[in-house]
């Protein structure tokens, strides 16, 4: 991934996140990921990629294409609410 790629990445996630309301608590449930690890990526702070064991739980968790989450290309199924 590149700079940029990394960048929009991070940005896909925070959108993901405001656009449903979730709590960085929330995703890191869904996507049985560590908050911190999460946090890293929603703030663009990691400077190393997501591994591909990170982006697939992301993927699943959230109900997205991995290949939109990793690249932002192909389609987004968009998540159904969870309660």
């Amino acid at each position: 991934m590149s700079w940029q790629a990394t960048q929009d990445f991070a940005e896909r996630l925070r959108d993901l996140k405001s656009s449903h309301g979730w709590t960085i608590e929330d995703m890191a449930a869904m996507c049985e990921l560590p908050k911190r690890t999460l946090e890293g990526h929603l703030a663009w702070r990691n400077t190393t990629e997501p591994s591909l064991g990170t982006l697939a739980k992301l993927a699943t968790g959230l109900d997205v294409s991995l290949n939109w989450l990793a690249l932002g290309k192909g389609p987004i199924p968009l998540p159904e609410k969870r309660s």
